[in-house]
């Protein structure tokens, strides 16, 4: 594997492994505040949370907690939504600021409601860094610049999603499948 054109076995991991953010379809949630949980041992502060929070659509979180970004979250997020930990979790990568992204089926647990919130999200939180999204919900990755299409660990389509529509073959087929549900 090569990041700007270097081999990452030539790296220390823990160099590189800081330059790396990653957000899964279930959010590590700690006991602790929200704040607590964006910063995540992260020097920063509450104006800067809020201020990311807001950015990609956790305004309304924000504002219906009693205590707004103060508020005390139970352990594994047991208070919270799916979507607002997943909010959270975006702040963190946001906070955090990794020139790598790495996105592990990050909408699969979400309702279609939250996943245009989350999808908001998501066009803020890859700016400006390299982001590779993990996903069988392919509103996610619609936008991407390259999409690598795999079946049992080997690539059988690559292109963007106009050219793999007007191909009209694995990914056509599961987008067609896909949007065909979200409209019924």
């Amino acid at each position: 594997i090569y990041v700007d054109d270097m081999d990452i076995q030539n790296i220390p991991k823990r160099t590189y492994r800081q330059h790396i953010g990653i957000i899964t379809q279930d959010p590590m949630i700690y006991t602790g505040t929200i704040a607590s949980n964006v910063a995540f041992g992260h020097e920063t502060t509450d104006e800067e949370i809020e201020r990311v929070l807001r950015e990609i659509g956790g305004g309304p979180m924000i504002d219906k907690l009693p205590n707004g970004i103060h508020t005390e979250i139970l352990r594994g997020g047991g208070n919270l939504s799916v979507g607002e930990k997943q909010l959270i979790s975006f702040a963190r990568a946001v906070i955090h600021n990794p020139s790598i992204l790495i996105m592990d089926e990050a909408t699969a647990n979400i309702d279609t409601e939250t996943e245009v919130l989350i999808q908001n999200a998501l066009n803020k939180v890859k700016e400006g860094r390299t982001t590779i999204v993990i996903a069988h919900r392919l509103s996610t990755i619609k936008h991407a610049h390259k999409i690598v299409v795999l079946e049992n660990g080997i690539k059988v389509e690559e292109g963007t999603h106009d050219e793999l529509i007007e191909h009209n073959q694995q990914y056509a087929a599961i987008y067609r499948s896909q949007m065909r549900s979200v409209n019924v």
